[in-house]
């Protein structure tokens, strides 16, 4: 299923506290299904799906300045919520998987 992102997505985020806004919904939707992908219970979801928001505004939204528009948005956002699970799992283990 694809996600609904707002017009203009695709390329450079140009006023990322803007865009956050208007495209949380999807970012909670990969944030959901990176979250179902990996098996997770849905407290875990929901905490992962918090902690991606406030990723991509941490900073003045550094991660959101840094998207260049090579990739798909939604793959970027992804990308952002595995590294987000991994950088967890690491923290928690010692190692990743």
């Amino acid at each position: 299923m694809a996600t609904e992102w707002e017009p203009d997505s695709c390329d450079r985020v140009r006023d990322p506290g803007a865009w956050l806004a208007v495209n949380a919904g999807a970012v909670i939707q990969v944030a959901r299904r990176v979250a179902r992908h990996r098996g997770l219970h849905p407290e875990a979801s929901d905490a992962l799906e918090s902690r991606v928001l406030a990723r991509l505004a941490q900073d003045d939204f550094q991660v959101l300045r840094r998207y260049g528009g090579g990739a798909d948005i939604e793959t970027y956002v992804a990308v952002v919520a595995t590294r987000l699970l991994l950088d967890q799992r690491e923290a928690s283990t010692g190692a990743r998987r």
